[in-house]
């Protein structure tokens, strides 16, 4: 499969990943293989084959290596390929449901970089807010406090933002807060 996916023939190396996925002894390399199956698909434009693979990694194994990721591509699609605003609250819920898989704070950033595109800062936020319960005790708990203060900063409230860095430091100082590089 791989050095299908690497000469470019696609569907090739989707065959290949669908037999290594169905011949695997181990969760953990199923789902890889059902993983690179879809994104072979993806790569090969056929986006209904790459939404079933993506969807029947998910329903194999919700909550396995893949399942997650496999979640937020499908959200991805929806995004590129299908309805936007369906696709954007997928990628919310996503993020909610597997707040600790490394995709889910780009993925809030690119929300809130949506709203902020659609509607403004001032609903930016107020998504945020919204959601700040659904993120409470998690890693991303303290990117929705950054990401109010940058939006603050953005609309020129420097010190109300700062004000909101200051705050977001104070309940997750460092060396304990997800944004250790930030603090």
């Amino acid at each position: 499969g791989e050095r299908a996916l690497h000469a470019g023939r696609y569907d090739e190396a989707a065959r290949a990943y669908d037999d290594a996925a169905a011949k695997a002894l181990r969760v953990k390399d199923r789902d890889e293989a059902r993983f690179l199956q879809a994104r072979s698909y993806g790569k090969a434009g056929r986006w209904e084959d790459e939404r079933a693979a993506y969807q029947r990694l998910a329903a194999e194994s919700p909550t396995g290596p893949r399942g997650p990721r496999a979640a937020f591509e499908l959200a991805n699609l929806e995004i590129d390929h299908g309805d936007v605003e369906k696709g954007y609250a997928m990628l919310v819920a996503a993020a909610i449901r597997f707040p600790q898989n490394g995709v889910a704070r780009p993925t809030i950033r690119r929300v809130v970089a949506h709203i902020v595109e659609q509607r403004g800062e001032a609903a930016a936020r107020a998504w945020l807010a919204d959601h700040a319960a659904a993120f409470r005790g998690t890693d991303e708990d303290q990117t929705i406090g950054y990401e109010i203060a940058l939006s603050l900063e953005r609309e020129g409230k420097k010190q109300e933002a700062h004000d909101a860095l200051l705050e977001s430091a104070r309940t997750h100082p460092y060396p304990k807060g997800s944004l250790t590089d930030d603090a």
